[in-house]
């Protein structure tokens, strides 16, 4: 064969395989509807928000449906390539708009709303904050859109998972009577303490990330993170943000592109160092889910959250609310990565399966839908924790948080780096450690802080890292210990410098002298002070943040320093050896505090000024 006709046979084989694929949205049910739609809905206001529809494959117009809508600002669906066709036909990849969620939900006979953000994706209008007012008022014109369309049922559910788990959760401030149900998956209960200042230290690596995500998508610019290779690939294959199904919506999106001139999230983060500063150029404090109590409450709704031990702080969330809402709430914690995808037990190897396999987490979210927004006689709802023991591997459910036969132990630590069960050692007032903070201490570049993506946490073998530390490390366990809740750190300290950020790692031992992480704590030093007054249920004391209880260290003054760690479900070992690690730094994620100088600590001991973890444990029986 001639190389004209190679090349001929070749690309006709190209376009066969490419003309070959129907894709989910591109099927027409049983009652003569396209599965997929798009459209403008015009708001309050005249701004007009793509709005993505997703009937189920066998919908057939007798029975109405319920719906669950999605409140995203990262593109509702992108624009299919035909290179993308043929990698379809070829099995190279899945259905790109198709998203798991859209799959499970339909599948159970539920319709799916996607809804571009104001001032993201097609959508029109600016967006001078994200989760703003006007964006949420957005998603309850959407609702009342969806319970007027011939195919409802009047029942509508929210889910999503991160941001968009943050905008399901705030559509409870709607308060509107078809919200029936919600689903805030792997999402922020308290943006400022667990995502962007983690004990009043900014998450440097996340927020600088996400601030040149969303900026990319603002902007449709590639917003991958990659080479320029990887991202010219990524442009073969889907063309940004599809447009709205209307004869003029290419024009039309990039008419809404050229329009938008949004803050970045950096920009807005300018002078937030404080929970009570205000956020962006509103001259308001940051809003966030916890502020949703009062609404959530009133409606009474049912709430299905799903989290992860490693995912950020996103189970320390999830518990509170749980501690707090009078809701009926079903919380499922286990060591899943941002989304569920991967298994993220330090103790386990990194290619182990996530429990629940990531199939059947989709699976029992659109069964929770299904009854609620089908089930007119659906059994009574309950209220109860699913939690992951790292290091067992074993589920267990509770209806009360810490378990039941779980109690607080105190562990001391003492001279020699001695880590002993019990009060404080019997040593002098003087007893005490120096330790010069090293800045480039790290918890690596795939620890729980680094989720954006919902890429696998892994944490590696950290004995290489404890020359950096100053750890305190028991004998030999005599049992195996269970340690589940949120261990509490006091640390009797004085430092050289007026700021520092204390990081505080609870830590196993093994019997060959590797060392795995089990969970931490961060505080800014300044952020110290105790407060009696938190805005939810918290199982160690709260420090509140506020920029009135700012209080910088004195240099040579010793001061007690209280550090939550956060919550965590894990199994030691008989002959493990438990170990309490303390740093100034955590150098891949972390601001560095202070910005200058090179700060030296005094830890302290002694039976007057103790230094010592409590521990939510109990010991298990020996075999």
């Amino acid at each position: 064969m001639s190389v004209a006709g190679l090349a001929t046979l070749l690309t006709v084989a190209y376009f066969a395989l490419g003309l070959s694929v129907t894709l989910p949205g591109e099927q027409v049910t049983p009652a003569g509807d396209t599965r997929f739609s798009s459209r403008y809905l015009t708001m309050r206001d005249g701004i007009d928000i793509a709005v993505d529809l997703w009937l189920p494959a066998d919908y057939a117009g007798e029975e109405p449906l319920g719906t669950v809508v999605f409140g995203t600002r990262y593109g509702r669906s992108f624009d299919v390539q035909f290179p993308f066709r043929v990698m379809l036909a070829l099995g190279r990849a899945d259905p790109l708009n198709y998203a798991r969620l859209t799959k499970a939900f339909t599948e159970a006979g539920l319709a799916v709303v996607i809804i571009d953000a104001r001032g993201s994706g097609a959508s029109f209008g600016q967006r001078d904050t994200d989760l703003a007012r006007e964006e949420i008022a957005d998603y309850g014109e959407v609702i009342d859109w969806v319970i007027e369309q011939p195919w409802s049922n009047g029942r509508v559910g929210a889910a999503g998972v991160s941001y968009v788990g943050l905008t399901a959760e705030m559509m409870t401030e709607l308060r509107h009577p078809a919200l029936h149900a919600i689903a805030p998956l792997f999402n922020y209960f308290d943006l400022y303490a667990m995502l962007i200042r983690p004990g009043g230290v900014f998450d440097q690596y996340f927020m600088e990330n996400w601030s040149a995500l969303t900026q990319a998508m603002d902007e449709n610019r590639c917003f991958i993170f990659g080479s320029d290779f990887q991202c010219w690939l990524t442009g073969q294959m889907f063309d940004g943000i599809q447009p709205v199904d209307v004869s003029d919506g290419g024009e039309r999106k990039r008419r809404a592109f050229a329009e938008r001139d949004n803050p970045t999230v950096m920009e807005n983060l300018q002078g937030y160092e404080f929970r009570d500063d205000p956020w962006g150029n509103t001259g308001e404090i940051m809003r966030t889910p916890y502020l949703m109590r009062a609404d959530a409450e009133a409606m009474g709704i049912p709430i299905n959250a799903w989290v992860g031990w490693y995912d950020s702080a996103t189970a320390d969330g999830a518990i509170a609310r749980f501690l707090t809402y009078s809701n009926p709430q079903q919380v499922t914690i286990s060591a899943l990565s941002h989304g569920g995808k991967y298994n993220t037990d330090p103790f386990m190897p990194v290619d182990q399966a996530p429990s629940p396999a990531y199939l059947e987490q989709t699976e029992q979210l659109a069964a929770f839908f299904t009854k609620h927004l089908v089930q007119d006689d659906a059994p009574e709802d309950v209220h109860k924790i699913r939690y992951y023991t790292v290091g067992e591997g074993t589920l267990r459910t509770t209806d009360t948080w810490p378990p039941e036969g779980i109690a607080y132990a105190r562990w001391s630590l003492g001279a020699g780096r001695k880590l002993q069960s019990g009060e404080a050692f019997s040593e002098p007032q003087d007893s005490k450690d120096s330790y010069q903070v090293d800045f480039s201490a790290s918890t690596g570049p795939t620890s729980r802080w680094h989720s954006i993506g919902g890429p696998d946490i892994i944490y590696p073998d950290r004995r290489d890292e404890s020359s950096k530390l100053l750890s305190y490390t028991s004998e030999a366990l005599p049992r195996d210990l269970e340690i589940t809740g949120a261990p509490e750190a006091t640390i009797h300290m004085s430092s050289t410098h007026e700021e520092g950020a204390l990081h505080v790692y609870l830590e196993a031992v093994k019997p060959d002298g590797s060392v795995i992480y089990i969970t931490e704590g961060v505080l800014a030093l300044k952020n110290r002070a105790i407060s009696d007054d938190p805005p939810y249920v918290t199982q160690t004391v709260y420090h509140s943040f506020e920029r009135a209880d700012a209080k910088p260290m004195v240099p040579g003054v010793v001061e007690e320093v209280v550090v939550p760690l956060y919550h965590i479900s894990a199994l030691l070992k008989a002959g493990d050896r438990l170990r309490v690690s303390i740093a100034g730094a955590d150098a891949d994620t972390f601001e560095r505090v202070p910005a200058e100088g090179e700060p030296t600590w005094t830890v302290h001991h002694s039976q007057l000024q103790p230094s010592f973890i409590d521990l939510p444990q109990r010991w298990r029986k020996s075999p």
